[in-house]
């Protein structure tokens, strides 16, 4: 590249405007601010802001939040619809095989075999009483 092609070049980069035979650059500067806020909607200086440029922006973003809100509600009502089902399904399944178990420990009794009967018969017992002594879990 020529000198005067480095000249042009450094012309275009920078803006002199000339005022009364003196040369003044003019610069642009650029400012950024961040905000944050913990609350679903925007301080009332912000919405204030936001109504003065659209005057249905604040109603828009209140329906948003309110949406969102619901759909959280629902995700909640729903996950606590399934840990119901599946107590309820733990349960049937535990005390199914319970019966099935004191069930064969009794015909293993009767049958002249009392230790197995005796153990088949324990075995269920045993997985009942475990929890009620030891308390459950609490949640997470």
């Amino acid at each position: 590249m020529t000198s005067r092609g480095k000249a042009k070049g450094l012309q275009a980069q920078r803006s002199d405007v000339a005022t009364g035979g003196a040369a003044v650059e003019s610069r642009m500067a650029m400012a950024s601010a961040e905000m944050s806020y913990s609350s679903p909607l925007p301080p009332p200086e912000l919405l204030a802001a936001y109504a003065r440029v659209s005057p249905q922006a604040v109603d828009r973003l209140i329906a948003i939040i309110e949406h969102q809100q619901a759909q959280r509600h629902e995700r909640a009502l729903l996950g606590m619809r399934a840990d119901v089902r599946v107590t309820y399904i733990a349960q049937f399944t535990a005390a199914a095989v319970s019966i099935v178990a004191l069930y064969i420990g009794a015909r293993l009794i009767e049958s002249g075999s009392w230790k197995a009967g005796g153990a088949a018969l324990m075995a269920p017992l045993m997985a009942m009483l475990i929890p009620i002594l030891r308390g459950t879990p609490t949640r997470r």
